[in-house]
């Protein structure tokens, strides 16, 4: 009897391995031949699980135009077409809306689409992303409408919003909460601190906050706090809204901030760490805030969808307003003063993260999605 077949397609393999790897592994172990389809992008040196079987798909995010477009759909169909998969699942816009097509064209089985965030889309508010979203609702009605379509959402707030622009039927969807985490990974350190240290862990984009965490670090240093203000990440160029490295090392030489770059070992980041901090304009289900409660780290976040369903506000961390540099000065000056409260914050996020966060039980969710496949047919 052949293995079922299970494409994943997703922007990039960076993106796969550090929010979807353990469920495909996981597949992998059930039975199932498992594909992605993705773009290296800058991450090309990162190793390949010799189960694993990848496709390079040059999914661009930032090209609009028709051509380009055209040419990632027929790549995906043709690849769709070439190893007939049992399972499809898409993760991120272009693949759900390119592969979403593609599955209803050649009748896959099952259509699984991870929608873990939606963009610039829905933080500006202007004619250009106007039509972009009559755009977008267009072509979701067309990717979507599969009798065999099965739509998992980080959050409420997004799911609200996918099901008006594509008309999903509510039974066709799920809420799983983030991408999960591994608590084994993560523990709360014993040693007492030293200089605090507050950091920024993200993608340096404008909607990640980063300027209003850059003011707030200079607003709380002019006052005279001791403490330590890093960004930990890269720059996006292909990104409009990356902030430039000049940008980044010009704050630097102020003496405003630190700059860690990409990190692989975030374990060990979180736990140097006093203050986890995600400005963030809107999320799908932030996979840092979810490592900062394994790691019993206190978060200042903000009040909008994805950031404020990863805490309990005044248990786990405080949530402010966005695009606040003053209200985020705040918040993390009363952490930075209150040795206790950041202990017992940390202390309640380690619990909600093994109640609500644990990568085991996402795997399993997932599993059960799979496995619908066959119950159907």
């Amino acid at each position: 009897m052949n293995k079922p077949v299970l494409l994943y397609v997703v922007n990039t393999w960076g993106f796969f391995l550090s929010h979807r790897l353990p469920i495909a592994l996981k597949a992998v172990e059930n039975g199932y031949t498992v594909h992605v389809a993705c773009n290296f992008g800058d991450r090309n040196e990162l190793s390949i699980p010799e189960d694993i079987n990848i496709h390079l798909v040059n999914i661009d995010r930032q090209k609009l135009s028709l051509f380009s477009n055209a040419l990632i759909f027929i790549n995906i169909l043709k690849l769709v077409y070439a190893l007939k998969p049992n399972i499809i699942h898409l993760i991120t816009l272009k693949p759900i809306v390119f592969g979403g097509i593609a599955a209803r064209i050649l009748k896959v089985p099952l259509v699984v689409v991870a929608v873990s965030g939606l963009g610039f889309l829905f933080i500006k508010k202007n004619f250009k992303t106007t039509v972009y979203k009559f755009l977008l609702s267009f072509l979701l009605r067309l990717a979507l409408k599969h009798s065999a379509t099965k739509v998992i959402f980080q959050n409420n707030d997004d799911r609200s919003e996918v099901l008006r622009l594509s008309g999903v039927s509510p039974t066709q969807t799920t809420i799983i909460e983030g991408s999960g985490v591994d608590l084994n990974s993560f523990s709360i350190p014993v040693k007492p601190e030293d200089t605090p240290i507050v950091i920024l862990p993200a993608r340096l984009l404008v909607h990640k906050g980063v300027l209003e965490f850059v003011d707030a670090a200079k607003s709380l240093k002019s006052e005279g706090f001791d403490a330590r203000f890093v960004l930990v990440g890269n720059t996006d160029s292909g990104n409009p809204a990356s902030v430039t490295d000049e940008k980044v090392e010009s704050w630097c030489s102020q003496g405003i901030i630190e700059w860690w770059g990409f990190c692989r070992n975030m374990p060990e980041i979180y736990a140097s760490s006093s203050v986890v901090v995600l400005p963030s304009y809107r999320e799908g289900f932030p996979k840092s805030l979810i490592e900062a409660a394994a790691a019993g780290k206190p978060v200042v976040t903000t009040d909008v969808p994805g950031c404020r369903d990863a805490i309990i506000n005044n248990e786990t961390g405080l949530l402010v307003p966005p695009r606040n540099s003053l209200a985020l000065a705040v918040a993390i000056r009363e952490l930075l003063l209150d040795p206790n409260l950041r202990l017992k914050m940390g202390i309640a996020g380690r619990e909600l993260a093994k109640n609500k966060f644990d990568i085991a039980q996402v795997v399993n969710n997932h599993m059960e999605i799979y496995a619908q496949c066959f119950k159907n047919n």
